[in-house]
């Protein structure tokens, strides 16, 4: 179960489990991954397999423009700069300048 800030995030999954969604008010099932692949290097006949059991949640964070000075985003990260909060034009020129392609940046505000 997951509760997010924005209350419209997981609605539709919540509204298809009514059981849960009285139990934990505004969480959100979030269902376990199974799949299975191949860890042999050889192509003898013993193929050997693994299993992987993961819950597909992918994590987020945040930075200041002093940390992610001398920084690089790889794609496909994303950057989302609120100019609003930078105090100096600096700031935002070190924060443009981190990613590797113009479809990573998102600007607010």
């Amino acid at each position: 179960m997951v509760r997010f800030e924005n209350e419209a995030v997981g609605q539709e999954k919540r509204r298809l489990n009514p059981n849960i969604a009285a139990k934990y008010h505004l969480g959100t099932p979030i269902e376990k991954v199974n799949f299975s692949f191949s860890i042999s290097q050889s192509k003898k006949s013993i193929v050997n397999t693994a299993s992987v059991i993961q819950f597909p949640i992918k994590l987020a964070f945040a930075c200041t423009a002093h940390k992610v000075q001398g920084l690089t985003v790889q794609k496909p990260q994303k950057v989302i700069i609120n100019v609003e909060d930078a105090f100096a034009d600096a700031m935002v020129y070190v924060m443009l300048s981190r990613v590797c392609a113009l479809i990573q940046i998102y600007i607010l505000n």
